[in-house]
């Protein structure tokens, strides 16, 4: 009887190991989009902007404009608009864009343009940076849970001094109770001749169907505005397709 309780024992474990296996193995991280793609994310940003809080919430709109057949994906981005709160005054944001990007199948920017009429206080170099970091660069293969993978991109503000990225996958995890990919990544770029540097360190919360994020979270530190270096926290959720822009949420 004993030897039978013995043997129960070893044949669970055995199973609960197989199991485990299973959820090790390599991971393709992946995005599938196709033409006519739309994704809406409500984005919050808060920043002190010389001693002022300034919190930012607006709504994103994303769409896919065409995928090439050499895997380059042609996506436009606009800005719905939203409101902006500095110092307990609150001020509503026009909707602004598109601005178009180009990126590759891995997700690396390619190709950037804005509309010469939107006002911003950062360069449209910066804009360029800003995009890039609140993006996951995919592994050129699968990947087990705690891989990373590191990448240099062109510096649009200076051209000797690459972007350097590196990409973790996290593993397996859950945003209101639906299963994600957790992928972190930390970028690191030279914005002037004396070496100041942007950082960021961002958290990507992914559908693991589709490799869209359901959810991004990080920090960005030292952005070059007409200010002076701002540092900011960033807060994105995918919004449904029938949800109100940021604008209009009752607040």
């Amino acid at each position: 009887m004993k030897l039978l309780t013995i043997c129960a024992l070893l044949s669970a474990l055995s199973s609960q190991l197989s199991a485990v296996a299973q959820d090790q193995s390599p991971t393709a991280i992946t995005r599938t989009r196709k033409a006519g793609d739309v994704l809406r994310m409500k984005v919050t940003a808060t920043a002190d902007v010389a001693g002022t809080e300034v919190i930012l919430e607006r709504t994103i709109k994303t769409e896919v404009k065409e995928v090439k057949k050499t895997g380059e994906i042609v996506i436009a981005q606009s800005d719905l608009g939203g409101k902006v709160n500095a110092g307990g005054q609150e001020i509503d944001i026009p909707a602004s864009g598109p601005a178009v990007t180009t990126m590759d199948k891995l997700g690396r920017l390619v190709k950037y343009a804005r509309p010469a009429t939107d006002m911003s206080i950062v360069a449209p170099e910066v804009e360029q940076l800003l995009l890039v970091m609140q993006d996951y660069i995919q592994p050129e293969k699968a990947v087990n849970p705690g891989d990373s993978w590191e990448t240099e991109l062109p510096n649009p503000l200076v051209a000797e001094q690459k972007i350097k990225v590196k990409t973790t996958y996290v593993g397996l995890d859950k945003h209101e109770d639906t299963p994600v990919w957790k992928i972190k990544q930390a970028m690191t770029v030279v914005v002037d001749a004396s070496g100041t540097k942007m950082t960021a360190d961002m958290v990507f919360l992914a559908d693991p169907t589709s490799g869209t994020p359901r959810a991004v979270e990080g920090t960005i530190k030292g952005t070059p505005t007409q200010y002076g270096p701002v540092d900011l926290k960033l807060k994105a959720t995918l919004l449904k397709p029938d949800a109100p822009n940021a604008s209009n949420t009752p607040r």
